[in-house]
């Protein structure tokens, strides 16, 4: 037991690259966006999320262990994140998702998107 331990840390601190085949399968997201209420700050789980990406764009659904977490952008590059939802006015945030050599192969960013509720 204690020789697989030391296995893996030692895999973990060499670090495994892209192409590796401990990466192999490995489905990473650049995105990670959370939607709240602008006045209370409490999540908002049924926003609809859409992602722009160049050539292409992207309904987001919640993440199925988080459901007031949206996943999205699965390679680097500029993106329009508009998130919109009855009673709110839309919001859109222009974000940049950035390349890393990790398994997934992107620098993954948390953001916040706030939505202010109608009068």
């Amino acid at each position: 037991m204690l020789g697989r331990t030391l296995a893996l840390g030692v895999l973990l601190l060499a670090g495994c690259s892209v192409e590796s085949a401990e990466c192999a399968g490995v489905q990473g997201y650049g995105l990670i966006i959370e939607v709240v209420d602008a006045d209370t700050g409490k999540p908002l789980c049924d926003a609809m999320v859409d992602l722009a990406h160049e050539s292409h764009n992207e309904a987001l659904t919640s993440d199925g262990l988080d459901p007031c977490r949206y996943l999205g952008a699965t390679s680097s590059g500029d993106y329009t994140v508009e998130v919109s939802r009855s009673g709110y006015e839309t919001e859109t945030v222009d974000v940049e998702v950035e390349a890393a050599a990790t398994c997934s192969g992107l620098d993954t960013r948390e953001i916040s998107v706030q939505l202010t509720p109608t009068s």
